[in-house]
C-alpha cells in the first residue's frame, strides 16, 4: 500500500499553494442558477469526445480540414529547441525509469504528416514549442490520459487540438478571449488545466479554472516542464496499479510547486 506521506491524486484535495483551491463560493441562489445553467450550456466543453481518438471522426486528418484557427508563427532558435529537447528527454527518462508502467502509456512521437496537419488546423501557424512537445510523444494510449504531474493528465495532439477548435467557437461569453486562444495540454479531468498561451510571444503556460475568479499565473515553458521533470526526479515515488494513480512525496511535491509559481 502507497506511504501517507505522500501525495495522491484521488484522496487527497491539491496543495493550498495551488490556485485550484481559490474558487468561486457563489454566496445567493441566483448564483448558482447561473452557474448550473453555463455549466448545463457549456458542457461539450467539459466532456471528452464520444468518439474515441484515433476514430475517424477525431483523426488529425479530419481535424485539421475543419475550419482553421488562424494564429501568427512562434518560432524557437536551434538554441531553445535544443533546450526544451533535452528537458523533455530528461523528463522522459526519469518516467520511464521510476514508473515503466506510465511511460509505457505514452504513443510514439508525432510523424512529419501530422505536424503539417497540426499547421494547417492553425492556419498555417509554425508554433515551435507545441510542435517540440508533440514531437515527444504525440499522445497518451489511455483514452483519459497519462498522469504527468499531480493533477496533469496528457492526452496529446488530437485532444488539445480538438479541445482549441471547441472553445475558440464558443457560442457562450463565459470563456476568456485567451483561453479561446489557447490549447489544452495537461488537463485535470474536470474540464481545466495547463494551457499554452499561442497567441502569447512567446507561448506561456498558464493554469486556468474556469471558476477561479483570479486572472491566471504565466509560466515559462522551460520553468514548467523544469518543474515536471524535478518532480519526477525526486524519491519515493509509487504507482498503484490498481488506480492506476502515481503517488508522489507530498513534502517534495510542494517544495517544487511553491519554486513553480515564485516570482510570477
Amino acid at each position: 500500500m502507497p506511504s501517507p506521506t505522500l501525495v495522491q491524486l484521488k484522496m487527497q484535495p491539491p496543495s493550498p499553494q495551488h490556485p485550484r483551491t481559490e474558487a468561486v463560493k457563489p454566496k445567493t441562489v441566483i448564483s448558482i442558477a447561473i452557474i448550473i445553467a453555463i455549466l448545463i450550456a457549456g458542457r461539450q466543453f467539459f466532456e471528452f469526445p464520444s468518439q474515441p481518438f484515433g476514430s475517424e471522426e477525431n483523426s488529425m486528418e479530419n481535424l485539421a480540414n475543419r475550419k482553421a484557427i488562424k494564429f501568427e508563427d512562434r518560432l524557437m532558435s536551434e538554441t531553445e529547441k535544443q533546450a526544451l529537447r533535452s528537458l523533455l528527454k530528461r523528463l522522459d527518462l526519469a518516467i520511464q525509469q521510476k514508473v515503466p508502467e506510465v511511460h509505457a502509456t505514452l504513443s510514439e512521437p508525432a510523424t512529419d504528416s501530422e505536424i503539417q496537419q497540426l499547421r494547417k488546423a492553425l492556419g498555417g501557424a509554425q508554433i515551435d514549442c507545441l510542435e517540440e512537445l508533440f514531437k515527444w510523444h504525440a499522445r497518451s494510449k489511455v483514452p483519459s490520459g497519462t498522469q504527468i504531474g499531480f493533477y496533469e493528465f496528457y492526452a496529446g495532439m488530437e485532444f488539445s487540438l480538438l479541445r482549441l477548435q471547441q472553445e475558440s467557437t464558443a457560442p457562450l461569453s463565459f470563456l476568456s478571449k485567451r483561453r479561446q486562444n489557447s490549447m489544452l495540454l495537461f488537463h485535470d479531468h474536470a474540464g481545466d488545466g495547463m494551457f499554452l498561451d499561442l497567441s502569447a510571444e512567446p507561448p506561456v503556460m498558464f493554469y486556468d479554472m474556469l471558476e477561479s475568479p483570479d486572472s491566471p499565473i504565466d509560466i515559462g515553458l522551460i520553468k514548467y516542464f523544469t518543474f515536471l521533470a524535478e518532480l519526477w526526479e525526486t524519491p519515493n515515488i509509487e504507482f498503484d496499479p490498481e488506480t492506476n494513480t502515481v503517488n508522489f512525496d507530498s513534502k517534495s511535491y510542494d517544495e517544487l510547486h511553491k519554486a513553480l509559481y515564485k516570482n510570477n
